[in-house]
């Protein structure tokens, strides 16, 4: 959480000694580094459960706010028992440990195929994980005490997902009726205790920008004509509405 430990992809030669990717033109693939900002090193991440290197794109997902889980998106098969589908699969990395599990995967060990954006809420100390998942346009979460992942939410349309750092509450980005009747796209709050969801508000253009432990979401509308919310900046006259209260709302236009 300090902005000490940065995930990045890069394609550039010569990041780290060893790496098989040796052309000066650079590698052609995305390949997966960490960097500690305190130690001034940086490490592969883009290796298999053998610590061997992958020749595919491995993109950095995410990172637990205790600095120690590294989320991986890559369609390479990383664990002996994986199949190359082809298609992209979600990876946590213990950075301290470099033990490397599966995060998309369901209690009876199916894939859950992950949504090509870089979408993906880290608890604080990475044991949930909240991404978008196709072909279904779901929400899943990833629970580390159950050791699977399953779908908790439909109709999302593959917004930003932010997740509390105790991973209770989530939020994101769905098709949702309003009060009208009219389906239209939404601000959701997931409780993962409770099993419920609420909508926080709806509003074309609107994300989820950031959630706060209590559970409070903070939404950015890229061209706000304007958003009702309880708790929200005064309403001005559009078409959007709140059906719940969400304890508290803030609003964000950005240019």
């Amino acid at each position: 959480s300090d902005g000490s430990i940065v995930l990045f992809s890069s394609e550039a030669h010569g990041l780290v000694a060893g790496f098989p990717c040796l052309s000066q033109d650079g590698c052609p693939w995305a390949t997966a580094y960490v960097r500690d900002r305190n130690t001034q090193t940086t490490r592969l991440l883009s290796l298999n459960s053998l610590g061997r290197p992958v020749e595919r794109d491995v993109i950095p997902a995410g990172i637990s706010g205790n600095g120690r889980v590294a989320v991986l998106r890559t369609g390479a098969p990383l664990l002996p028992d994986d199949m190359d589908s082809g298609f992209p699969r979600l990876y946590a990395r213990d950075l301290e440990t470099g033990i490397l599990w599966h995060l998309s995967r369901t209690a009876a060990g199916d894939d859950i195929p992950v949504r090509l954006s870089d979408f993906v809420g880290v608890s604080g100390d990475g044991c949930f994980v909240a991404f978008n998942a196709e072909p279904s346009v779901g929400v899943a979460l990833y629970d580390c005490t159950l050791r699977y992942a399953q779908i908790v939410a439909l109709n999302a349309i593959g917004s930003p997902i932010t997740i509390t750092s105790d991973g209770r509450f989530i939020s994101y980005g769905a098709r949702r009726l309003s009060a009208t009747g009219i389906e239209a796209d939404a601000i959701v709050r997931f409780d993962r205790e409770a099993g419920t969801e609420e909508v926080v508000a709806f509003q074309d253009g609107a994300v989820a920008a950031g959630i706060s432990d209590d559970g409070a979401v903070s939404v950015s509308i890229a061209n706000p004509p304007g958003v009702r919310a309880h708790g929200a900046l005064p309403a001005v006259p559009s078409a959007c509405e709140v059906v719940a209260d969400c304890g508290g709302i803030t609003k964000t236009a950005l240019d």
